[in-house]
């Protein structure tokens, strides 16, 4: 059980980091003109996996239906890569300069959300939940 929860926490780093890494690479390469629209496709693209994921698994054959099904997300993951290293380019004429790693609102952050987790987790105990 240490493991998996291990596992799963090092996950929830690694898929927390997805979102806002993928506004800030579209803040960065689209034109202010063009965020729009490329804000859009990326929220369509990153909602479909829990709208599809379910009835893929429901109609696919028991093999596919476990693990197998999971090989689906390398050649994915493959064309995600070419794709990036096409379009992300620091050459960009619209490119914002980089500002560096903000250390005290990444402190803030973390000291708040790991209250306001905390706290509520409390109440939820609390509460009987």
């Amino acid at each position: 059980m240490p493991t998996l929860v291990l596992a799963r926490v090092l996950q929830a780093f690694g898929g927390g980091a997805i979102t806002p890494t993928g506004l800030a690479m579209i803040a960065e390469v689209f034109p202010p003109k063009e965020r729009g629209r490329a804000l859009g496709l990326w929220a369509w693209v990153s909602s479909s996996a829990p709208r599809s994921a379910p009835p893929w698994a429901g109609i696919s054959p028991k093999p596919l239906a476990g693990g197998a099904s999971f090989n689906i997300n390398l050649p994915i993951g493959v064309v995600g890569l070419l794709a990036a290293t096409r379009v992300l380019r620091a050459d960009k004429p619209h490119a914002q300069t980089h500002r560096g790693f903000d250390l005290p609102g990444f402190l803030l952050l973390t000291t708040f959300l790991v209250a306001a987790l905390l706290g509520l987790s409390m109440a939820i105990a609390k509460a009987g939940f």
